[in-house]
C-alpha cells in the first residue's frame, strides 16, 4: 500500500500540487466572507459558502483522484476542466478588483492564478487521454 502511494506521489506530484492549491484557495474563500467586493451586485453570490465548498471539493478531489487506484481518464479531464474554470473565474474578478476598484495589491494574486491556470494546462496537454 506504501510503495502504491508513494509511485502515485511520483507520477502525480502535479495533480497533488494543483489540488492542494485549488483546495486552500477554497478554503480561504469559504471562510473568509469578504473576500469580493467587486462588482457590487455579485459580490455576496461570490462570497457565498458554495464558491468556497466547491474550491475545496474540487482540490480535494483532484488530490483522491491523483492517489485512486483506478485514475479514469474521463474523470481527470472533468477535474482539469473544472480546475480552470474555477481558476480562470477567480483571475478575472480579482483583476476586476484591482482595474476598477483601485485595490493594486491583488494583482499578485493574479499572478499567481494565472500561473496556476498554466500549470492545470500543461497537465491537461500531458495528461494521458485513453
Amino acid at each position: 500500500m506504501l510503495k502504491l502511494l508513494k509511485q502515485r506521489l511520483k507520477t502525480n506530484t502535479l495533480h497533488i500540487i494543483i489540488g492542494c492549491t485549488i483546495a486552500l484557495i477554497g478554503l480561504e474563500l469559504w471562510l473568509n466572507k469578504g473576500y469580493f467586493f467587486w462588482p457590487p451586485n455579485a459580490s455576496s453570490v461570490l462570497n457565498d459558502d458554495v464558491v468556497g465548498f466547491f474550491g475545496t471539493a474540487l482540490g480535494c478531489g483532484i488530490i483522491l483522484w491523483s492517489f485512486s487506484r483506478d485514475q479514469n481518464s474521463k474523470t481527470n479531464q472533468i477535474f482539469l476542466t473544472l480546475a480552470t474554470a474555477f481558476m480562470t473565474l477567480l483571475a478575472f474578478v480579482e483583476l476586476g478588483h484591482a482595474l476598477f476598484m483601485h485595490y493594486p495589491r491583488i494583482f499578485t494574486n493574479v499572478i499567481t492564478d494565472v500561473a496556476l491556470i498554466a500549470v492545470i494546462m500543461y497537465v491537461a496537454r500531458h495528461s494521458d487521454t485513453k
